[in-house]
C-alpha cells in the first residue's frame, strides 16, 4: 500500500488554545485569530493552510 498523507487540523496543533465557550484561538498566524467558534468551525479554520502545522505537545504561544 502507498503512503497515507497526514491530515493536519487545527484541533490537534500546538498552536490552538482554548478561549473558554467553546471557542479557540490560533496564535500561529501573526495576530491571534479564532478559529473555532462555540466549537464550529469558522472562516478562519486551517488559515496557515498546514504549512505551520505542529503536533499538539506543550502549548506555547509568544
Amino acid at each position: 500500500m502507498g503512503k497515507r498523507k497526514r491530515m493536519a487540523v487545527c484541533e490537534f496543533c500546538k498552536n490552538l488554545i482554548a478561549a473558554g465557550e467553546g471557542d479557540f484561538l490560533c496564535c500561529e498566524c501573526g495576530e491571534p485569530v479564532v478559529v473555532i467558534s462555540n466549537y464550529i468551525s469558522t472562516k478562519d479554520y486551517l488559515k496557515c493552510r498546514n504549512r505551520k502545522f505542529k503536533k499538539a505537545g506543550r502549548q506555547i504561544c509568544a
